[in-house]
């Protein structure tokens, strides 16, 4: 038992494969990088502890940096992250964003919201839909994508949002 957590240990500490790990703790092997640890991640994965607060914080500093709207939001319809750019559109600070249901948030700027079947079936395929929204940003019809991916084993779906007179713009421009 005492082989196995010094193996574990080895491996997780110091990103060493199973392989040398155990021939470490067996005593057939000499590591060198044993006398200087990397810098120990939080738990025992050999991932760095992903940042609770900030999702993705190096990815969403980027994201904030996009014009166009960003919101990850999980299979229950709950906004696990968005951008400054879905903030400002939907009238709602980033932080306030987290947690609500997508279909709230769309409520408050959408005359008719009911996006519920849409973004379910964006879990299956890739989809797209059209909304007018009124809010700060003005009146406008906005086009919105939607794009499923897997993050910590669970499915999430990834809506990108731009007025809709740009859309069609950039879908003018491709066709030349």
């Amino acid at each position: 038992m005492a082989l196995l957590l010094q193996v574990k240990h080895s491996a997780a500490r110091y990103g060493l494969s199973l392989k040398v790990a155990t021939r470490s703790a067996q005593g057939k092997l000499s590591v060198p990088v044993l006398e200087s640890p990397r810098p120990a991640a939080s738990g025992t994965s050999r991932e760095p502890e992903p940042d609770r607060r900030a999702p993705g914080s190096i990815w969403l500093s980027a994201a904030n940096l996009l014009p166009q709207l960003i919101v990850i939001v999980d299979v229950d319809g709950f906004v696990r992250a968005g951008n400054r750019a879905a903030a400002q559109v939907l009238g709602v600070s980033c932080d306030r964003m987290v947690g609500r249901p997508i279909q709230d948030l769309l409520a408050a700027v959408a005359p008719e919201p009911e996006v519920t079947a849409s973004l379910r079936r964006a879990y299956v395929m890739p989809f797209s839909f059209t909304l007018d929204l009124h809010g700060q940003v003005g009146d406008g019809r906005w086009a919105f994508d939607c794009r499923r991916f897997i993050y910590e084993g669970r499915p999430q779906l990834a809506i990108f949002g731009r007025p809709a007179d740009l859309a069609q713009a950039g879908e003018d421009q491709q066709s030349d």
